[in-house]
């Protein structure tokens, strides 16, 4: 018996030491240049150990033997590695660095990274889980806290983005590198309709190469949206959930779940949103007679009531394996938007006599919906890649209006004894884009990268409009019958691209060429009346970019870029947009077309950065809003001028003061002018505003604790006929972290209140001011756990 305890004894020590013989590999994946690599697959080879590594290209890998064996990575963009590691028991340490394949087009050679913002070569880059003060917020949100960036819509409801100083058709956006979402009468992307929960990143590119899309004058915005909750196992499936409540009484609540089988991603998420978003104003009106003379003066009175709720759903699955990539999703969003507004007008003579008045009350339901299904396929070998993308994008917009025009006292009383005018406005909208495109890359000597492709944007859009005068005699609506009430533009854009990068030493080159043929067609549904516009279009580039040492680069590029008339602009109805404000379309108009001209230099230290960049855009064919008086009624049209010029200078810097204090600073001048030979030479572009600043400033508390200051100017605009004064506010955000990555937060934005607008008009004859009074002041809690 005592034997048989030995041998027993003997050869449970044996499994004991066998069992106990395996490891911990921990570590962090990073680029050549020093960047995290994420979502890469991490492999042990032989075995079915394995990992990806997170948002912060971290790995974890368990259990693995001790001794000798090969650690397999691979990632999309990168070349693959095969490396012996040497596994002791206990945990192990091991770095990797992989590098970019022949086939990335990445920029990313110096990156600044302090605090939220990073920076690389004429880009800015924003992650929004950085960006506290934003917490609960929507696309717009996040986008008014970057560099030379300002928002339209009214205060504090950032509809689109005015990127330069400039309106928002001269600025692309994309939705994960594709012209996705819902589009706006501009052509500008409806940015309210995007919760920050579901975006991972926003990076702005001044000047993007040849195999991106030619519009936007200014640059493009890309918005990344998340894939749902990174994992580093094999098999997981993970989720988060989110809520935030403010004092108006809105509310943001995401639930997102996301998951990998081995090479399987797979994840679906929804969000909903609800925003109150008033905005209230006053302003008067002096007309004048052709000597100079005031005949009467004009007071105005507008309170908006507005709130919007969101909808959003996404679904996604991808797959990785050998050098395949494949990734389909659908994306659905929809918002309504119910707004009343009353809008009273009171005119009084020269000796300050009333004379007559207007109590105009206009409520409006508008909806808005896109679907979004998009696919991508890829295939890397050793030496070059081939890819497809599909996307599909339909959109909508539903509008009715009534409004119900009385008289008023002149103490802006409706006068209720007489029966008012009332009329009705249904608009409908329908927009649908199919966006294929293919590329294939491949190098052709060592440091080298050819890629080639096309990409196509085929567009329908259609615009009806059904006005309806309520007829008091017959106790019925009349309908208006006209043929300018409904349009229709139908856009084929087909863009074929080449573009050659060659890294010699110390400087790295991208030379492009696009060329783009464009037929776009405009009718009247209901008449036969058709403009036809039918040009091509050559688009060369050249990037350039000198690393002086591997903190410091000078970065400088041209190329052609284009802008295309919005969709409004080439509508010929009347669009009334108040009692003394309308507004008609122009079919006639020619696309823009600019050379964009960008030089930069940035130096990055340990803890401190600093860039300064110059751009120049010469302007052709520039689309300028023409503002004439008639019968005492701005009327606006766009019309094709010579050409115009915009440059700029722009400054960031970044400090880390200690572990504990981080600020992000920028301060961008512009100035425009127009060259023709009319009453316009020499002026500012309309809606140019003439400087932004912002001071974000990062705090790391004690006990997980993190607070957020953002300090945003905005400045002035000024033109012959219109103009807006400067906007300034400041936001922030408190954050407390607990467990893993479970949050608390609270955010304000507009804390002193000092989010007002002024707005001027002036014409020969008439001089209007009005003056914005909103309550910018919005206090929101909130939280999100991961389970």
């Amino acid at each position: 018996m005592k034997k048989l305890y030995t041998i027993i004894l003997f050869f449970s020590s044996i499994s004991f030491q066998l069992l106990a013989q395996t490891g911990l590999i921990k570590g962090k994946l990073t680029s050549e240049n020093g960047s995290d690599v994420p979502f890469a697959t991490i492999m042990l080879k032989g075995l079915k150990l394995g990992t990806v590594s997170n948002e912060k290209g971290e790995f974890l890998i368990d259990k693995a033997p001790i001794g000798k064996q090969f650690i397999v990575v691979s990632s999309v963009g990168y070349e693959s590695i095969n490396q012996e590691i040497n596994v002791k028991e206990g945990s192990n340490e091991i770095n990797l660095s992989i590098k970019e394949s022949i086939n990335s087009l990445s920029e990313v050679s110096v990156v600044g990274n302090i605090g939220i913002t990073q920076v690389k070569p004429q880009s800015i880059q924003y992650n929004s889980k950085d960006l506290i003060s934003q917490n609960g917020g929507t696309a717009g949100d996040i986008l008014k806290a970057m560099p030379s960036v300002a928002m339209g819509g009214s205060p504090n409801h950032n509809r689109d983005i005015r990127f330069r100083g400039l309106g928002n058709g001269y600025t692309q956006v994309l939705i994960n590198g594709q012209p996705v979402g819902v589009s706006g009468n501009n052509r500008e992307s409806v940015l309210d309709l995007i919760p920050a929960n579901q975006i991972e990143s926003i990076e702005i590119l001044s000047n993007p190469t040849a195999d991106m899309v030619s519009t936007g004058v200014n640059g493009v915005v890309n918005i990344i949206l998340k894939k749902g909750v990174p994992s580093t196992k094999l098999y997981d499936t993970r989720g988060r959930a989110s809520f935030t409540a403010d004092q108006l009484g809105g509310y943001n609540g995401s639930l997102g779940l996301s998951g990998r089988a081995k090479n399987f991603t797979y994840g679906a998420s929804i969000d909903r949103l609800a925003r109150i978003v008033d905005n209230n104003s006053d302003g008067d009106t002096k007309k004048y007679s052709n000597t100079g003379t005031l005949t009467e003066n004009v007071l105005t009175l507008k309170n908006e009531t507005k709130d919007f709720t969101n909808n959003t759903a996404k679904a996604f699955l991808g797959f990785n394996s050998k050098g395949w990539d494949i990734y389909t999703d659908y994306t659905y969003g929809d918002q309504t938007e119910d707004k009343t507004k009353l809008d009273v007008q009171r005119t009084f003579d020269a000796s300050n006599k009333f004379k007559s008045g207007k109590y105009v009350n206009s409520p409006e339901i508008k909806s808005v919906f896109f679907h979004n299904p998009s696919l991508k396929v890829s295939k890397n070998w050793k030496n070059q890649e081939f890819q497809f993308l599909y996307n599909f994008n339909g959109s909508g917009e539903d509008k009715t209006t009534d409004q119900n025009e009385y008289g008023s006292t002149d103490t802006g009383e409706p006068i209720l004894n007489k029966t008012p005018k009332i009329t009705r406005n249904d608009d409908q909208i329908r927009l649908q884009t199919h966006l294929p495109s293919f590329s294939w890359s491949t190098n052709i000597f060592k440091k080298s990268l050819l890629k080639a492709g096309y990409q196509g944007f085929l567009t329908e859009r259609n615009i009806t409009r059904n006005s309806n005068t309520y007829n008091a005699t017959s106790n019925k609506f009349d309908t208006k019958v006209d043929a300018k009430n409904n349009f229709e533009a139908n856009e084929d854009v087909n863009a074929f691209f080449t573009t050659f990068q060659w890294n010699i030493e110390k400087l790295k080159l991208n030379l492009g060429y696009r060329h783009e043929f464009a037929t776009i067609q405009t009718k009247l549904n209901s008449s036969t009346d058709t403009k036809l516009g039918d040009y091509s279009t050559p688009l060369p580039s050249l990037h350039a970019q000198y690393f002086i040492s591997k903190e410091t680069y000078i970065s400088t590029s041209l190329g052609r870029r284009i802008r295309r008339p919005g969709f409004n602009d080439l509508n010929p109805f009347l669009e009334i947009k108040s009692p003394t404000e309308h507004k008609i379309g122009n079919p006639d108009l020619q696309p823009e077309l600019a050379w964009a001209y960008e030089a930069g230099i940035f130096k990055q230290t340990k803890n401190f950065n600093i860039g300064v960049n110059y751009f120049l855009r010469n302007i052709n064919n520039l689309i300028q809003k023409d503002i004439t008086n008639e019968n005492g009624i701005f009327v606006e049209k766009p019309i094709n001028i010579r050409a115009a010029q915009t440059t700029g200078l722009e400054f960031i810097a970044a400090a880390k003061v200690g572990k504990w204090l981080n600020f992000n600073g920028n301060y961008s001048k512009f100035w425009s002018k127009i060259l023709t030979n009319d009453e316009y030479n020499g002026d500012q572009l309309k809606d140019q505003f003439a400087w932004t600043a912002k001071l974000l400033t990062d705090i790391k508390l004690p006990a997980k604790i993190n607070l957020q200051v953002i300090s945003n100017w905005v400045g002035p605009k000024n033109t012959i006929q219109s103009g807006e004064g400067k906007v300034q506010f400041v936001d922030f955000g408190i954050q407390k972290e607990f467990g893993k990555g479970n949050l608390l937060f609270v955010r304000g934005t507009d804390i002193f209140d000092t989010l007002k607008k002024w707005k001027y008009t002036n014409t020969a004859t008439q001089v209007a001011n009005t003056y914005e009074q909103t309550q910018g002041r919005v206090f929101s809690v909130g939280a999100s756990v991961n389970f």
